[in-house]
């Protein structure tokens, strides 16, 4: 036999090799095959511990990730019909003020818990994410007044932005949660008030921190800094501060994901993020993300912003959940678009291929029984290539190589959403796409 074998005889056990590689050579091997090395008992059990914890974790967080995206999944749903519909009463009652101020209320409870499931997504890597190019000074200037709100009265909110700041390409949403998160962890650190210093500012590194061991190269980035005067991370455990459910605060005070949901949403930025702190000195994270040069896309956001969100085009909506679908059906159907309805693929492909006139839009739920929305489109894009394509989803996981088409149509929606943000993302993705202007 000529298979190569490696041998790890303990130490402080009482193997023979001699003896042991006799044997084997009876039995037919090649003693030049075989290669013995040593090891104290005490090491080995140890490094075998330490691996059948690592895979038990990865099986756990695996586990508890595909829970986290599923019920964050259907709740979207849930929650795009009651945010969608109390946005019409609130429309509809705007001259009772009692009823119009209670319905904000719900509103603003349905807001919380669409914050939670982008949470959930975010730890489960299953959130779909529109990145758009971003100054992160108009980011962080619109988000204080809410974050002087997060930290107290007590807790003096200081701004530092650069004059002159680069742009980053990332989700506006998923920068703003991770200032949120960031700025609640240093209120709570900050029983007895401080101070909470955001500070922006361009970078040109020598090395590009996301990959050491590359050839040392230039690395232009926009970094935030927020950093706290509180009561600071113990050395012995700031190593794990982004570790899922790991939290320092008492029952009831913290679910160990905020500071986890904001390293994921750091790298899906395709940014870094490091951790420097001191007992009772205070807390520094400093996050790095890669500038990119591009204000054409900006300047055409911005002009778009301007468009009436209306139409009259034809839709093709296919959703499965009946409360989504009736909501969008309404809002569409109320800004002048034609609006196909479809509750599955097949009545979706059917209506594609007896529906005389044109349809300009393919607006489809991603996750659906049978064929997924991106099969859909591949189907109805083949036999009528002028379609564009628009998908409303919490989250497209396994959908990610088909959400990457270069149909130039293409975009996503975001669950939930409201009235407004569907009508603008679908004049938006029928304008882009060089559709009839409203």
């Amino acid at each position: 036999m000529t298979v190569p074998i490696r041998i790890l005889l303990a130490q402080d056990a009482n193997n023979d090799a001699t003896t042991v590689l006799e044997a084997l050579h009876r039995a037919g091997f090649d003693p030049s095959t075989i290669k013995v090395e040593s090891a104290s008992i005490g090491r080995s059990e140890s490094a075998l511990r330490a691996t059948e914890d690592q895979v038990r974790q990865a099986h756990k967080m695996e586990a508890i990730g595909q829970l986290a995206g599923g019920v964050a999944h259907e709740f979207n749903n849930l929650l795009t019909a009651i945010l969608g519909y109390t946005a019409l009463l609130i429309e509809a009652t705007h001259d009772q003020p009692e009823i119009a101020a209670d319905l904000l209320e719900i509103k603003k409870a349905g807001e919380r818990a669409g914050s939670l499931t982008r949470q959930l997504l975010t730890f489960s890597r299953k959130q779909v994410v529109q990145p758009a190019l971003l100054d992160l000074n108009e980011v962080v200037s619109e988000l204080e007044k809410m974050l002087r709100q997060v930290v107290g009265d007590d807790i003096e909110l200081e701004m530092m932005t650069a004059s002159s700041l680069g742009q980053l390409r990332a989700d506006p949403s998923q920068i703003e949660q991770v200032l949120v998160n960031l700025a609640a962890n240093a209120r709570d650190a900050m029983p007895g008030g401080g101070v909470l210093r955001i500070e922006t500012k361009s970078e040109t590194l020598p090395a590009d921190p996301r990959d050491p061991s590359a050839s040392p190269v230039r690395w232009p980035c926009v970094t935030m800094i927020v950093s706290d005067t509180g009561t600071g991370i113990p050395t012995e455990i700031v190593d794990r501060v982004f570790e899922p459910f790991f939290t320092t605060k008492g029952p009831g005070r913290g679910t160990g994901l905020g500071l986890s949901t904001v390293y994921g949403i750091v790298s899906q930025s395709d940014g870094v993020i490091s951790v420097e702190s001191e007992r009772n000195r205070g807390t520094r994270f400093v996050i790095r993300f890669p500038a990119v040069e591009a204000l054409s896309e900006v300047a055409t956001r911005t002009a778009r912003r301007a468009v009436p969100y209306a139409g009259t085009e034809t839709v093709l909506l296919v959703e499965d959940e009946p409360g989504v679908r009736h909501l969008v059906q309404r809002v569409l159907s109320g800004r002048g678009y034609d609006v196909l309805e479809a509750q599955d693929v097949m009545h979706a492909a059917k209506i594609a291929t007896d529906h005389a006139g044109p349809i300009h839009l393919l607006l489809s739920d991603v996750v659906m029984p049978g064929l997924s929305g991106p099969e859909l489109a591949q189907r109805i894009v083949a036999r009528r290539p002028e379609v564009r394509v628009l998908y409303m989803s919490g989250f497209a996981d396994r959908f990610s190589a088909e959400l990457g088409s270069p149909n130039a149509g293409l975009s996503i929606l975001h669950k939930p959403f409201t009235p407004e943000s569907l009508a603008r993302t679908v004049r938006d993705c029928l304008d882009v796409a060089g559709g009839t202007p409203a």
